[in-house]
């Protein structure tokens, strides 16, 4: 298994105690050394991967189950459910307002999972916290965690995605690695490993050139150069895209055969969409979020061809057009995570009200959020553990400020 690459800058006290090799080992849960809640503080001195990164720019947001968790100018906060520490505020109290993480650290990306979040630092390490009963924190245990730990020593991270109880990270040189749950062999390691779980990321066929990823419940998607699309893990509804016939579960990426040109995507439950050149839409899987029902290849949304951003959740997506800077949404509204004002599910995308263009999406399971090109955040639906943000537990039909 290839080395993730090492900078120069690493101080000698993180050399001493943490190795950049990213081992193959999958282990499971009856092979971990910790089995307690153990705090770490995420100020640790010397644990750093290079030089800091502006994150004066950085403006980002991501739903989990009952989280969220947004980056403003490198600044972390979380709010929701916290009964595993997901917000990594050290507790497990839950918030509905954001809660800034403590510590000079800064951050460059966030990903909220199901009860658990991981993030990259402005030296682009990799930090997790939360639950970890299948190892989705990257620590080499399942103890979890109520504040940022220090992630299996993966450096250069720069993107990460992360949706139930498994995450995957892309480094500089376009190598993709993934840890946590592998029941449906959704990390992508064939049938070498079946059914168990990876403690420390394990590398996806190490050759690297992938340039985007997305996790599902049990499946995960990815874009390799120069445009290809491949999934791999649970395909029970068709959530890999690979046709009729196929088996229920493919523990080794496969590749999408239909089309190619491929830019973006985003992962749900039980299906998946994704962008191709030219700004089209593509769904496929089980569930209302797809527009005219079930498909087991990628199905076209609509007609128009200048789609820019997705977002997909357990049963409902959202995107955004170019042309009129505009959000539309679909699929299950029982909360009115929607954003349309009621909580009437639509079965194709419907043009959603805001105060502010859309330039980020993050749907959560039953509740969805949003960045502003004003680079304030908006929630809308389910909030009985906090998860809008609002200050309140009140549910919302409408995108709402957060506090």
């Amino acid at each position: 298994m290839r080395t993730p690459p090492r900078t120069a800058t690493v101080a000698l006290a993180f050399a001493l105690t943490h190795s950049c090799a990213v081992r193959g080992t999958l282990l499971t849960e009856r092979d971990a050394r910790a089995d307690t809640p153990v705090t770490d503080s995420a100020t640790e001195a010397g644990e750093a991967c290079g030089a800091p990164a502006d994150t004066s720019a950085i403006h980002s947001i991501s739903s989990g189950q009952s989280h969220s968790c947004r980056i403003r100018a490198g600044v972390l906060s979380c709010w929701g459910a916290n009964n595993e520490g997901a917000l990594g505020t050290g507790d497990t109290t839950d918030r509905n307002a954001p809660a800034e993480l403590s510590g000079s650290r800064r951050w460059l990306a966030v990903a909220a999972a199901a009860e658990s979040t991981c993030a990259i630092d402005d030296r682009r390490a990799v930090w997790c916290w939360g639950a970890n009963g299948s190892g989705q924190l990257a620590t080499a245990d399942t103890a979890p965690r109520s504040a940022p730990t220090r992630a299996a020593s993966l450096c250069d991270a720069r993107a990460i995605s992360g949706t139930f109880d498994h995450f995957c990270a892309l480094t500089g040189d376009a190598r993709l690695y993934c840890w946590g749950r592998n029941d449906e062999g959704q990390l992508g390691q064939s049938d070498q490993y079946p059914g168990r779980n990876a403690t420390e990321p394990v590398e996806v066929l190490p050759s690297g050139a992938w340039r985007a990823v997305a996790t599902g419940q049990g499946h995960t998607c990815a874009i390799r150069e120069p445009g290809a699309l491949y999934c791999w893990g649970r395909n029970t509804e068709g959530q890999l895209a690979l046709g009729a016939g196929t088996p229920i579960q493919v523990r080794t990426p496969t590749r999408v055969a239909a089309l190619d040109g491929w830019t973006a995507l985003s992962a749900g439950q039980d299906q998946s969409c994704a962008l191709r050149m030219g700004g089209e839409l593509y769904c496929w899987g089980s569930g209302s979020s797809i527009a005219g029902g079930t498909a087991r290849t990628p199905a076209r949304v609509g007609v128009e061809s200048d789609w820019i951003a997705l977002s997909v959740s357990t049963f409902a997506a959202c995107a955004t057009r170019s042309a009129t800077r505009a959000l539309y949404c679909w699929g299950r509204n029982d909360e009115g995570q929607l954003g349309i004002g009621s909580t009437v599910s639509q079965p194709a995308p419907t043009l959603v009200t805001l105060s502010s263009a859309a330039a980020t999406l993050a749907l959560g399971r039953f509740y969805s959020c949003l960045l502003g090109e004003d680079t304030q955040s908006y929630c809308t639906g389910e909030n009985a553990r906090g998860q809008l943000g609002v200050g309140d537990l009140d549910r919302r039909a409408r995108f709402t400020l957060v506090r």
